[in-house]
Parts: C-alpha cells; structure tokens; sequence
C-alpha cells in the first residue's frame, strides 16, 4: 500500500550563490584580462606596443570641432563606450555592494590613465570626450551588472564570471587574430 500521508521530497542538491570569496580568482582573472585587452586596444590600437617622438595632443572640449581636432565620431564614440561597459560589469563583480561613486571614481580614473598614456608616450590625442564616454559606459556596465542579479543554479556571480571569462577569451582569440594577419606596419 503507498502512504500518502507522507510525501517524499527529494531535496535538491544546495548550490550557494557565487560570493565575491569563491568567485574572485575567476572575476580577478578576467579583469586583469580585460584591462590588458583594453589597454592594448586604447593605447596601441590593436598594433604593436610602441612610443611616439614627443607627447601627443590634447582636446579639451569634449565633442565638439577645435582648431587642432575635428569634431568626435560618432563611431569612434560608441566604440569607446561599448568597450567600458564590460569593463564596468567586471569591476562590479570584483568588489560587489561597494558604493557607485567608488564604481565611478575608478571608471574615470582609469580612462583618465589612459588618455594621459597616450599624451605621455605620443601614440594618440589625449581627449576629454573619451574620458566622459568611457566613464559613461562603465557606469552602464555597473547598473547592468546590479540589474542581472539574478538568481540561476549559478548564482549570479557565476554567470557573470562564466560570461566575463568567455568574453575575454573570445576577445584573446580575436585579438590574437588581428595580429597574426593584420598589417600592422
């Protein structure tokens, strides 16, 4: 006879959510991954790592035309937002429920890092537009991140770190790519 007073339930196996002390390595690894990515990208444009003659050009009135610099494309300006926002997803995983103005303050001083680079070693325009759009798309990429929070088998965190890892290895791929054929001379 079955009992039917007593329902069995098979408990399923208790996945813990991602928290920042098991998911670090993976998200610490994709953002030094990532940084290094973006460095190349920013600096060199996807060539080979080199230093101008002389320091580079300064825009400061961001989007506009100047005497020196036309005005920003509007290409040129949705790359480098596009390029922030996994930037700013990656950094929100790496030191979660810290305040956004942290968030903001690292955004920014890391796209100012990278316009003075480029002034510093002459390799590009040091341009406030880029700082703005940058820290913009960061900052989309943090509210992106506290928007997917989530709950899978994963948790949240591991999503996020299985995606970042994913991207930054496709981005390796990619990039690796554009070197070996590319003309880069």
């Amino acid at each position: 006879m079955l009992d039917t007073t007593h329902t069995q339930h098979r408990a399923l196996p208790h996945l813990p959510a991602t928290t920042p002390g098991n998911a670090t390595p993976v998200i610490a690894t994709a953002f030094v991954s990532y940084l290094f990515l973006l460095t190349w990208a920013i600096v060199w444009k996807l060539s080979v790592p080199h230093a101008g003659t002389g320091f580079g050009p300064v825009k400061l009135v961001p989007f506009v035309a100047s005497a020196e610099f036309g005005p920003s494309a509007p290409g040129e300006v949705a790359a480098n937002f596009l390029a922030f926002v996994p930037y700013g997803m990656i950094l929100a995983a790496l030191v979660p429920r810290r305040p956004w103005t942290l968030g903001l303050c690292i955004i920014a001083g890391t796209s100012l890092s990278y316009e003075l680079l480029q002034f510093v070693l002459g390799v590009g325009a040091a341009d406030t537009t880029d700082v703005l759009v940058n820290t913009a798309g960061g900052m989309i990429g943090v509210a992106l991140y506290v928007a997917s929070r989530t709950r899978s088998r994963f948790g949240y965190g591991g999503v996020l770190s299985r995606a970042g890892v994913f991207g930054v290895l496709l981005s390796i791929v990619i990039g690796s790519a554009m070197v070996l054929l590319g003309d880069f001379a």
